[in-house]
């Protein structure tokens, strides 16, 4: 496949199309034909060109077995827990007694070519019609889900490119929006009495989406080698482009849902706005359809791909039962800010009844540039987290017994953030060898009648581990784990609350189960004091080390 790829982007060349509003060029000729039989189909529009892909369509059939097996690790490790933990207290046994993603694969394609500064960008259609088999278990009964429909975009970022064989250093593949999910299920009858539930389960399998594989989250596969420059860890970190500030002004005339007895009707208007997988929610204006929100009802969110969209949608508040749609505005793509900037009338609308007139939300965007901290100068502040690493120490080691995998949690001004639950990889040969000999000569230690404290002097081995060890008379016993986590998170700080601020980070088990944490003043940041966390707090007495990076950006109008 790496060769293919290596291949296709060798022979890319011809006249650029006009550029983007972020540099992006669209390529004019169809440089995509060099991907192995695809048919070049014209669309419509200057310096766009699509391609039908017959051949990757049989490729996927051919690993769609293996990709099945993926996902129910998947639906194991991450899904399964944050269900259980949403789920009312009658129902946190909820657990997937059967997944199968079935016969029928995704259908890919069209695909369009975009020339980057570093590299290329695939744009490419995906559109799942499944044929699944899942059955969820939720105590009082069994749910199944019989269908589950998806569609998005996914961009395949190709980069860097290198002088040299494989010429692509490596492959970043992402959602820039959260693709549509629907999902047909059966046997919901039977859980009547628990409302909601379906909305559950279809909440937690697209934020299981979201945190795989939507902006900034990618699955990234290095061709090339580090002597190349290729670093998983900086492939597996989009840089941002530019941050969008949009704060919810007022609406006009919105639709009135709430009906009274005595009075003429009206909302509870809230707003929600959402790029990527970061989603804000506007206070509540009671019983207004002409409702104005003050001024601190803004967000910053962070902006990775030109083709990211920004998401509005406006909901009637009830207390009694969930929000009631009003109307949501037209899609919006997160750049344009950059050309047309401050206030926008935006016309809503309701898909499910397009005679109803849902009135008007107005907003103001700013594009924004992420600048090194200056204080004076910052009209709000990005935090940047990137978790490269937590190691775990011995299998059976005090404060972290039991645990095979783990997350890292992050919580900051009330923004929550959690890394993919992570196992260590397999012990390469020569690190193996290395615990198989520790094991050696323990055991002709003891065999020579020395006590396990002399054991422990010789070996350098905490003397609680090297007893654990002893008995059980494994080598991984003794090791010390490494999870490999790469995941980096931006928090948006309104600057006047930046001192008082703390960061929360936790490392919990696949159960969610909380065994060690840490907690950073971003006053200390600020005064350039803390950077850098290498450790965190076992609940149990003792530290882990962990390999976490924190930056702190001034937001900037650019110019």
């Amino acid at each position: 496949m790496g060769a293919k790829v290596s291949k296709a982007c060798g022979a890319l060349s011809g006249r650029e199309g006009p550029s983007d509003d972020c540099g992006e060029r669209r390529h004019s000729q169809p440089g995509t034909a060099a991907l192995h039989h695809a048919a070049t189909v014209p669309v419509a529009g200057a310096g766009r060109r699509q391609e039908s892909l017959e051949w990757l369509n049989d490729l996927v059939a051919t690993l769609w077995p293996k990709v099945d097996l993926a996902v129910q690790k998947i639906v194991q490790e991450q899904v399964t827990p944050q269900l259980q933990a949403s789920m009312p207290g009658p129902l946190k046994g909820t657990h997937f007694k059967k997944f199968t993603l079935g016969t029928v694969t995704p259908r890919l394609g069209p695909i369009e070519l975009v020339k980057r500064e570093d590299g290329l960008k695939l744009v490419l259609g995906v559109d799942y019609q499944s044929d699944v088999d899942i059955e969820i278990a939720a105590v009082v009964a069994s749910i199944g889900i019989k269908s589950i429909a998806l569609k998005g975009q996914l961009m395949i970022h190709l980069g860097p490119l290198i002088e040299e064989s494989p010429v692509v250093g490596g492959m970043t593949a992402y959602f820039v929006d959260p693709p549509d999910l629907s999902l047909k299920f059966t046997g919901i009858g039977q859980v009547a009495q628990f409302p909601g539930i379906a909305g559950m389960i279809r909440g937690q399998i697209s934020a299981a989406i979201s945190n795989a594989v939507v902006l900034p989250n990618v699955v990234a596969v290095p061709l090339g080698t580090p002597e190349q420059g290729v670093d998983l860890a900086r492939l597996k970190k989009p840089t941002p482009l530019a941050v969008l500030r949009a704060t919810a002004l007022r609406g006009k005339e919105l639709a009135a849902l709430d009906w009274n007895v005595m009075s003429k009707a009206t909302s509870d208007p809230y707003v929600v706005i959402s790029v990527a997988n970061d989603k804000f929610q506007s206070s509540t204006i009671k019983a207004n359809c002409n409702p104005e929100w003050t001024a601190d009802n803004t967000h910053d969110f962070v902006v990775f791909d030109s083709d990211q969209h920004v998401w509005i949608e406006v909901f009637d508040e009830d207390k009694m039962s969930s929000s009631d749609f009003i109307g949501k505005a037209p899609k919006l793509k997160a750049s344009s800010a950059k050309e047309r900037q401050g206030l926008r009338s935006l016309q809503l609308s309701n898909p499910d009844k397009p005679e109803q007139n849902c009135g008007t939300l107005e907003m103001d965007f700013q594009w924004l540039s992420l600048l090194p901290f200056a204080p004076a100068e910052a009209t709000g502040c990005v935090v940047s987290v990137e978790v490269r690493s937590l190691t775990l120490g011995p299998l059976g080691g005090k404060g972290n017994a039991g645990v095979e995998s783990a997350a890292v949690k992050l919580t900051l001004c009330g923004q929550e953030k959690c890394t993919p639950v992570t196992a260590p990889p397999a012990p390469a040969p020569s690190s193996h060898s290395v615990a198989e000999t520790l094991m050696e000569v323990a055991k002709r230690c003891k065999a020579r009648g020395l006590d396990q404290d002399a054991i422990a002097e010789i070996s350098g081995l905490p003397k609680e581990d090297l007893e654990k060890a002893l008995e059980a008379g494994d080598a991984s016993a003794l090791a010390s784990r490494e999870l490999p986590i790469h995941t980096a998170f931006y928090f948006s700080v309104p600057r006047t609350e930046l001192e008082a601020q703390e960061l929360a980070i936790s490392a919990a088990d696949k159960e969610e189960k909380v065994f060690a944490t840490a907690t950073l003043k971003l006053a200390e940041l600020v005064a350039g004091k803390a950077q850098h966390l290498d450790k965190l707090q076992l609940a149990g007495g003792g530290q882990l080390d962990t390999d976490i990076e924190i930056s702190i950006f001034s937001l900037s109008p650019q110019k």
